[in-house]
């Protein structure tokens, strides 16, 4: 391909980013963009996309990358969500994270300008809460618990692109279908609410798929997507004078596990605590008050569950955890055939909640099921990064515990039963320690912790 160019220019609804001969499109709503500051858009648009491409040389193993701009303010910074996650790319892709590591530290990242700076904005923020909005089980808690303790709740959904893909296991031309899905979801939230999911359509999402080029590389634009998100929605801030970016990283998500090449690894490094924390720092050096947290943070995902269908029935019929990244998901949200549909009914299944709710359809106990489930499979192609790791396996052990004592049967609860229901039994203290209580509220406020451990404490001593 020769060395990568990368260039940009602003529209009436956006911004365009030019990769080589590709273009791309970022829009926004008519009214949001055209309300950001120029002083501050230039810093935001030029940090996001360098963030957004770092990956692409490694991807496209070209060793130079020409940037049409100056050299953004925080491109040392951005190193990090794409270091932390090579030692995952190497582990999905069987590759070794060294290599990898070299071929980051041998890539020549070069700018027009070296004149770095500040654009000394500064919002006048408010107690509201911009929500990185999904219909996951996060963002519809993140949504709900804001109504309750007072904050002003403003939703947006950032569109990534569908593609095709051609499936490794079985050489099957596979569709995504996850926009088609969530803009159902969108209209009926909206009509149902009376309120505005707004959306960003991220049109250079498409180049984190190595398949986009045609190429067979680890796929390493997924990297940094959480903080490229904390760049995308400033402008919504600017608008809404909101003080808070809502991510939704629960607890697990700071979890780590050592890899074969003896790297400590977190397979969401952008989804910590600690890089939340770091996001901040960002925001604040950009718009001096802004923050970013999560809501989340001190709870496990079965308790989130348990809290948002129990607390929130109204939002929680909106669930949608799936990827719909596949042809099996063109009639439902659900696909019903990965680790994360998998990883949901089971703890719907321990939590008492009826999956028909959500609109699953299938039985994910049966046999045809079991290589979706960590627990129960070494066939780690078939898993989502995050079950790949093995860091969920105590959490779904208890929830196929908790399963089996709500009565589900299916070949999958006898085979739990054989394989690990003593182990359980010997920890279920344990467990129930780890999972129902309310673990660390660092990136949140004292004064939102305090109303959020009031609203979590009830619903989890009512277990």
């Amino acid at each position: 391909m020769g060395d990568l160019k990368v260039s940009y220019r602003y529209s009436s609804l956006g911004f365009n980013v030019r990769v080589n001969k590709n273009s791309f499109v970022i829009v926004y709503p008519r009214q949001i963009w055209s309300s950001f500051p120029q002083k501050i858009k230039k810093e935001v648009v030029e940090n996001f996309v360098f963030l957004a491409t770092q990956s692409l040389p490694l991807v496209l193993q070209e060793e130079r990358i020409d940037y049409k701009m100056s050299t953004p303010l925080f491109k040392s910074f951005f190193i990090s969500p794409l270091l932390n996650y090579l030692p995952l790319a190497g582990d999905m892709s069987r590759k070794k994270s060294f290599s990898l590591i070299k071929s980051l530290m041998n890539t020549d990242y070069c700018f027009t300008s070296s004149n770095s700076k500040n654009s000394a904005y500064e919002l006048n923020a408010k107690d509201k809460a911009i929500i990185l909005f999904t219909f996951g089980k996060d963002s519809l808690l993140n949504y709900a618990v804001s109504k309750e303790i007072g904050l002003k709740p403003i939703p947006v959904y950032i569109e990534e692109p569908d593609i095709k893909y051609i499936d490794s296991k079985d050489a099957s031309i596979q569709n995504m279908y996850e926009r088609v899905h969530k803009q159902t979801l969108i209209k009926k939230f909206s009509t149902k609410f009376k309120t505005q999911v707004h959306k960003i359509n991220n049109g250079l999402g498409i180049t984190r798929y190595p398949d986009f080029f045609n190429v067979t590389t680890p796929d390493m634009g997924w990297s940094s997507q959480l903080t490229e998100y904390a760049l995308l929605t400033m402008p919504f801030n600017h608008y809404y004078k909101a003080k808070y970016l809502v991510y939704g990283n629960e607890a697990s998500c700071s979890q780590e596990y050592w890899n074969l090449d003896g790297f400590r690894v977190n397979p969401v490094f952008d989804q910590t605590k600690q890089w939340t924390l770091e996001i901040t720092k960002l925001l604040r050096l950009m718009t001096k008050n802004v923050l970013a947290t999560s809501f989340v943070e001190p709870l496990h995902e079965l308790a989130i569950m348990k809290i948002l269908h129990h607390r929130y029935p109204q939002y929680s019929e909106f669930q949608m955890s799936c990827f719909a990244d596949s042809n099996s998901a063109k009639n439902s949200r659900w696909c019903h055939s990965c680790s994360k549909c998998a990883r949901m009914f089971v703890f719907m299944k321990a939590l008492g909640i009826d999956p028909k709710t959500v609109s699953f359809n299938k039985n994910l106990f049966s046999k045809a099921s079991k290589t979706n489930y960590s627990i129960f499979t070494s066939r780690k192609k078939d898993l989502k990064p995050y079950d790949f790791s093995g860091l969920g396996r105590d959490e779904q052990l208890f929830a196929f515990y908790l399963a089996y004592k709500n009565n589900s049967k299916g070949y999958l609860i006898d085979l739990f039963k054989k394989k690990y229901l003593d182990e359980v039994l010997d920890r279920e203290d344990e467990f129930y320690k780890e999972f129902f209580s309310l673990h660390t509220f660092d990136t949140i406020p004292r004064r939102i912790a305090n109303k959020l451990k009031s609203v979590y404490q009830e619903e989890l001593e009512s277990l």
